[in-house]
């Protein structure tokens, strides 16, 4: 058997590497050993596969003695050794053979670059923190004793998270891989292994098997390891490349984002792991199950992605090149091409061919006369018939200018069906754009806007002299469809007179009950107003009707007509006493009434105060600016009613918080924090504001972005790739 050996750096670190073979023309295969793992423990198994393969291993960090490398995650070690397999391999696909905490490491590399790896074995594998412990005893057994300070010891605790000396439930919890992987898998386990894996992952249990598994007879596994390989079909071509991001969102779809300081869509999805409307919430809770959507102007495909995985057929249009690459190759990533057509055509008023301008920001391109591109032009009319569609229930059109056009090119189909009309009315200056909502009702729809309250439409009018500039989409709908989304209490026609408010004091009581700080602090009286005080009738019954609102078991149209009450009263009380109180109350009252840019204000108002001096600390009843901070403590009263205000502040002032770059950004990301209220999307934000700013090249590590939860879905980001 022939041995070259070589070394890979690993930040400064020369990892021991080794390339076997027993022959020339064999098919490449990389083996990752266990984290205190190298390659004369793993030499048997070597010697057995080289019959088979032409084997590269390598000794994990502190196997031989030398200091650990702190670096030596296994994101880290997934991102040099997927680009040695590629470079070692000249692009023939690899099958990796991943021991115990080693199989992170072949899934990762797997997950990343799906097109060079042909199928992975995966010997015991190891992924949750629940393990750890095993792993450790194991260690204990073939090492000594675990606090003898062998620096393998010191590797495990950087790659795992784990500390084997404390016995504690920490670690990375790496279990999300098993739906993450498309190559095929073979898992090789004794009876008690009890992993979470995919319905098509080969599992082949080994009866007496120790850990590993190959220790109990190598030849017998190295065989059906190549048996496996060579009946896995080849991998399909990168659905990823090297300078994009594969971010997992909390709908459950993986969309595809270019690695670009500059890209919005970007720094948002990065920073909140779902896109930024309430529409889009709004929207992802009114989809069934059967219905038929259009995205026109798709982009990434984020709405696209959130239809198809509730079920709906979508067709979606994009004709900016790079981005429809993108969008498609994400359908394809998530699994979804049976329930989408993707379109790389622009919609229109006729077919045809228009100039397409993409020369600033792709977020803002669009059909326009100036433009460097031709593209295919197309009509709703047409591709709706060409789909032979029976039934049309939802258009959303994003088209930086272009929807008039679009829905002119589908008055027929658009009358046909009566689908739920959403489309944008600002242009890509911010200034507002009603032409399409004039084409809407030339075509007989009635028009609605989004009221966050109780997630529903109320109708939209565009004469309003104070509309929100926030309001980024109008609705249309026609009279089927608005009596349909009214009998399931997602629509209200005609909003009636609020309701007579007798006794505000059971109201008061519930507000004050909610906040779980106040108990804690029974000094903080936060009594009612006294009948003296500036619009103090106002101000109770604007936090009574709003408790009232929220009441989900009313009905809709009462509960409406309480959110739009409750912010007239909190408007007028907060103007006339643009206190701490008032200011966190009206916030929060009119962000559920769809004025997001008056709690802006107020909220801006205060934190001005705040930060020269001149705040005085709450004196009256309050509802928290958040919704969250009902149920958050945060030390001192004084730290929750700050914390409260900067976090409503910076997470509302823009379309993702990272954006809020400004003199006082530090001071406010250094009191969150030191006030224990971050949450994950926050250091995120912090992050990508210093990215913006130039103060940081690239997202960076850190101990809360690390571990992988419902809150944060993407750590290996933010452990140091």
């Amino acid at each position: 058997m022939n041995r070259r050996d070589f070394t890979v750096d690993l930040d400064g670190t020369a990892l021991v590497c080794a390339r076997f073979e027993t022959a020339s023309g064999l098919p490449p295969l990389l083996l990752v050993p266990g984290t205190m793992g190298n390659i004369d423990i793993v030499s048997p198994m070597i010697a057995e596969l080289a019959r088979h393969f032409s084997v590269v291993a390598f000794d994990q960090p502190g196997t031989n003695g030398e200091a650990p490398s702190p670096t030596a995650t296994p994101e880290r070690l997934a991102h040099v050794f997927g680009a040695l397999c590629a470079r070692e391999f000249a692009g023939v696909p690899v099958t990796i053979y991943g021991i115990s905490l080693g199989a992170v490491v072949a899934a990762l590399i797997a997950r990343a670059r799906p097109s060079i790896v042909r199928a992975l074995v995966l010997d015991d594998p190891v992924f949750s923190p629940g393990d750890y412990s095993g792993i450790a005893e194991y260690a204990a057994s073939a090492m000594g004793d675990l606090a003898s300070g062998h620096p393998a010891i010191a590797s495990f605790k950087a790659f795992t998270g784990y500390d084997p000396h404390r016995r504690s439930a920490d670690g990375r919890d790496y279990r999300h891989l098993w739906r993450e992987i498309g190559s095929p898998v073979l898992v090789l386990a004794g009876e008690a292994f009890k992993g979470q894996q995919a319905p098509d992952i080969s599992i082949a249990i080994e009866r007496h098997a120790g850990h590993p598994v190959w220790a109990a007879d190598p030849g017998r596994i190295a065989a059906r390891s190549a048996a496996f390989a060579a009946a896995a079909p080849p991998p399909p071509a990168a659905l990823v490349h090297d300078d994009e991001y594969a971010l997992r969102l909390t709908d459950g779809s993986v969309a595809i984002c270019p690695r670009e300081p500059t890209s919005t869509s970007t720094i948002i999805l990065l920073e909140r792991e779902t896109w930024f409307e309430d529409e889009f919430a709004f929207v992802r809770s009114l989809v069934r199950p059967g219905w038929r959507a259009v995205d026109g102007g798709a982009n990434l495909g984020v709405y696209t992605l959130t239809l198809a995985r509730a079920g709906a057929d979508v067709l979606a249009f994009e004709p900016n090149p790079p981005i429809a690459d993108r969008g498609a190759r994400a359908i394809a990533l998530n699994g979804l091409s049976s329930r989408i057509h993707h379109r790389r055509v622009a919609l229109g008023a006729a077919t045809g061919t228009a100039r397409f301008d993409i020369s600033g920001h792709s977020e803002n391109a669009r059909l326009a006369e100036g433009g460097t591109l031709d593209v295919p032009v197309v009509t709703l009319d047409d591709e709706i018939a060409a789909l032979g569609w029976t039934a049309w229930d939802f258009l959303k059109l994003d088209l930086e200018g272009g929807e008039t056009d679009a829905l002119r090119g589908g008055r027929g189909v658009l009358a046909r069906f009566a689908p739920l009309v959403m489309s944008e009315i600002v242009n890509a200056d911010t200034t507002r754009n009603f032409a399409p909502m004039h084409e809407l009702i030339a075509q007989g729809f009635a028009l609605y806007a989004l009221l966050p309250g109780p997630n529903a439409l109320v109708p939209l009018d565009l004469d309003a002299p104070d509309a929100d500039p926030f309001l980024a989409y109008g609705f249309g709908a026609l009279p089927a469809r608005a009596k349909q989304l009214a009998a399931e209490g997602r629509l209200v026609d005609n909003v009636p007179q609020a309701e007579p408010l007798d006794d505000p004091a059971p109201f008061i009581a519930l507000a004050r009950s909610r906040i779980a700080v106040l108990a804690l602090n029974p000094a903080v009286a936060l009594n009612l107003s006294a009948p003296q005080a500036p619009a103090a009738g106002e101000y109770i019954a604007a936090i009574a009707r709003f408790e009232r609102a929220r009441h989900a078991d009313r009905p809709l149209p009462l509960r409406v007509a309480d959110f739009l009450e409750a912010e007239r009263l909190a408007k007028i009380a907060y103007m006339a006493r643009p206190g701490f109180s008032r200011a966190l109350t009206y916030a929060r009252i009119a962000r559920a009434a769809g004025r997001r840019g008056a709690m802006i204000d107020a909220l801006g108002r205060t934190l001005d105060a705040v930060m020269a001096g001149t705040a005085t600390m709450p004196d009256e009843p309050l509802i928290p600016a958040l919704e969250r901070y009902e149920s958050l403590t945060a030390g001192a009263i004084g730290n929750w009613f700050s914390a409260c205000l900067i976090e409503a502040f910076v997470s509302n002032a823009s379309f993702a918080a990272g954006f809020n770059a400004n003199a006082n950004s530090a001071v406010l990301w250094d009191f969150l924090e030191s006030a224990n209220v971050a949450t994950p999307a926050m250091h995120r934000a912090r992050q990508i504001q210093a990215i913006l700013m130039g103060a940081q090249p690239r997202p960076m590590p850190h101990p809360t972005l690390a571990r992988f939860d419902q809150d944060n879905l993407n750590p290996e980001i933010w452990r140091g790739l």
